[in-house]
């Protein structure tokens, strides 16, 4: 095995465990029509998430004002 690539894919695989864990909560609680739900937790979950992986593409917070005001959103790259 090469040691650059198990490297590069352990990274990846750190970064999809902890936006998953940023949110797991969202999506359980949307089956309950969000009954429960801390924006302020979430909020602090995504930041975390990004401390945790700075490099992680996704402006989640930017997408959510952005969509709140009613403008277009590309969430995948052209």
């Amino acid at each position: 095995m090469r040691p650059r690539l198990m490297l590069i894919q352990a990274r990846m695989a750190r970064q999809a465990a902890l936006r998953a864990y940023a949110f797991h909560n969202l999506a359980i609680l949307s089956a309950d029509d969000f009954e429960g739900l801390s924006e302020e937790q979430f909020w602090a979950d995504v930041d975390k998430f990004h401390r945790d992986c700075p490099d992680a593409r996704g402006s989640y917070r930017e997408v959510f004002e952005r969509c709140l005001r009613g403008e277009p959103v590309e969430v995948s790259p052209p």
